[in-house]
């Protein structure tokens, strides 16, 4: 076949080819595609969920809450507690409702605010919540932050009170919230227990094909904010990075982490000196948790770049491009691989966290949660 270019550049002839390349790579998809919900290689799959996009575990170990975008016909999307024991381990066929709440919509939005911006407008139109972070902050009362990125883009507060004897669930209550800057797209958060917050940024607003383009040809797109009470929005210099994503923070040493998912690394920045002071590899890192006892947790994308391209985004069923569990020690930056695996029940995993004696695993690309129960000698 002749490919006729008289008249187009060279950004268009790459595109051109990178099209071509996937167009003749991807007869195969169908392969990636997981239909059933059924266990597998220690992998047990909770099938309720549409496109689950991140994971925060309640410091008293009750359960976790999800987010979630609006499925057809919904207005919003929903932010979700999960109690996953209540599911995993109940008698076979006797699931209990209780496993899985929605706390918005239905969250009390007329309590008052008080938290992040002072100019910040009550919550309303469409939440579209991606990245979220829980913390107990410096008075107590136990915070969820939360990056909007639906009719407003802004990160919302949130404080979860403390489920009484007659109920199965916290409650959520909007406290605030703090606009983000022209042209960002913040993809995740760290909470700081003095009220303010670190983010990521992957690139602007207004340029995500090109900015993708530019971190494939090594190029940084993205960099981290820092928003706190006193001051508002900094860019914090030094953490230019290529598509930077998923972001932890520990307020005891002044250290932050951040996913560099094209420069395949978590770096470790120390905040009072301004710089990067340790890395590790990781093959496409996305999200971070807290776990394994002080561990940092990453999810990795080790799939093939034509190989990621086959999974369409579904309403039932998951992707199943391969994907690791990484435990990174915070002190020493060493990690080791706590599992790797592809296929079914789950594959293209963004996000996993720690909760009793297993791991909990979550990819947008599906409508699942997964366990995956420890060994004891990784989680002693």
């Amino acid at each position: 076949m002749r490919l006729e270019t008289s008249g187009v550049g060279p950004r268009a002839l790459l595109l051109l080819g990178l099209s071509a390349l996937l167009a003749g790579c991807l007869d195969d998809r169908d392969t990636l595609q997981i239909t059933d919900c059924l266990a597998a290689d220690g992998l047990e799959p909770d099938c309720r969920f549409f496109e689950p996009q991140d994971l925060a575990v309640l410091p008293d170990g009750s359960g976790m809450i999800i987010s979630q975008p609006a499925q057809a016909g919904e207005d919003d999307g929903k932010l979700l507690f999960y109690a996953p024991q209540r599911f995993f381990d109940s008698p076979a066929g006797q699931h209990t409702a209780d496993s899985l709440l929605t706390l918005y919509p239905g969250t009390d939005l007329e309590a008052g605010s008080g938290w992040g911006d002072d100019n910040c407008e009550p919550l309303a139109g469409r939440l579209v919540p991606r990245g979220i972070d829980v913390v107990v902050r410096e008075d107590d009362a136990l915070a969820l932050l939360v990056v909007n990125q639906g009719d407003r883009k802004a990160i919302e507060f949130f404080e979860l009170l403390p489920a009484d004897a007659s109920e199965q669930a916290p409650s959520l209550v909007w406290r605030g919230c703090v606009m983000a800057p022209a042209r960002a797209t913040l993809g995740d958060v760290a909470a700081d227990p003095d009220g303010g917050f670190w983010a990521t940024q992957a690139f602007p607003s207004d340029r995500p094909n090109w900015s993708y383009l530019r971190a494939r040809l090594g190029m940084s797109t993205g960099y981290v904010y820092r928003w706190a009470p006193s001051y508002g929005f900094s860019k914090v210099d030094g953490t230019q990075s290529r598509l930077p994503k998923g972001i932890a923070y520990c307020s005891e040493t002044g250290y932050l982490y951040y996913a560099s998912y094209m420069g395949d690394e978590v770096r470790k920045f120390d905040t009072d000196r301004g710089a990067v002071i340790d890395r590790t590899r990781v093959v496409q890192p996305n999200n971070l948790s807290w776990g394994l006892e002080g561990s940092l947790l990453v999810a990795g994308h080790t799939a093939g770049f034509v190989e990621q391209g086959g999974c369409d985004p579904r309403t039932t069923g998951a992707c199943g491009f391969a994907f690791e569990i990484v435990a990174i020690d915070p002190e020493t930056m060493q990690g080791a691989v706590l599992l790797a695996h592809q296929g079914a029940p789950i594959g293209a995993v963004d996000v996993a966290v720690n909760l009793g004696d297993s791991l909990y695993l979550a990819s947008p690309l599906g409508d699942r949660v997964v366990r995956f129960r420890l060994d004891p000698r990784q989680h002693n």
